[in-house]
């Protein structure tokens, strides 16, 4: 319906009414894509002898581009048999951004990609025809920024303050991911890959700031 439309272009910022079913079938195309790359990663980071490595693989991708934050182990990314696992870690913490940041922003990116293919096509096959370029988004400059601010700031004082606490005498490499995937998970998902009754007050006012915060207008 018409009302139906408006909201489709209100929620995803598009310019007009006319374009929205192509915008859906990027959505669609987008969401496949980032699932089924992030599930194949976390399969083959995995040991071989895992149990349902195939169903916790597609699981655990599309709980967390969704920022669902649901997992399969009782002890959720904590548990032994996944606990020191970077590969999952890092796809996991990836996939959770990319479902963060909405899809007006991953649609924007997509287009980006698509132009900057056709500028390079075009000078290989040294066509002068001229190529229209991407306008500028102001609500996707502004996600990207603050996005990037957040995970940043998270991370920096998550390792200010936990390192003296859970993450005392851990390697500096491991403090850094700990850091990075507990200020990227606290804004929307939910996933733990360390002890949280072990967090200080500190860090607990951190993350309810986060939380509070959350993530940007369109996400999943």
């Amino acid at each position: 319906s018409y009302r139906n439309k408006l909201l489709l272009k209100d929620i995803f910022s598009s310019e007009s009414l006319n374009n929205l079913f192509k915008l859906l079938t990027k959505i669609f195309f987008i969401t496949f894509i980032t699932e089924i790359a992030g599930a194949s990663v976390i399969y083959y980071s995995l040991d071989r002898y895992f149990q349902d490595k195939l169903f916790f693989s597609f699981f655990h991708a599309i709980s967390a581009f969704c920022n669902a934050g649901f997992s399969t182990l009782t002890e959720g990314l904590f548990s032994p048999e996944i606990r020191y696992n970077q590969a999952v870690h890092i796809s996991v913490a990836l996939l959770v951004i990319l479902g963060g940041i909405g899809f007006p922003v991953l649609t924007g990116f997509y287009s980006f990609c698509k132009h900057l293919i056709i500028v390079v096509v075009n000078k290989i096959k040294r066509n002068r025809l001229p190529v229209k370029p991407e306008k500028k988004n102001l609500p996707t400059s502004i996600v990207l920024f603050m996005t990037v601010f957040l995970i940043l700031s998270g991370t920096i004082f998550y390792y200010l303050f936990e390192s003296p606490n859970s993450m005392a005498g851990v390697e500096n490499a491991r403090k850094i991911m700990t850091s990075f995937f507990g200020s990227v998970c606290a804004r929307t998902a939910g996933f733990n890959m360390v002890d949280i009754s072990l967090w200080s007050y500190p860090t607990v006012f951190l993350m309810m700031i986060l939380m509070w915060i959350g993530a940007s207008p369109g996400s999943t």
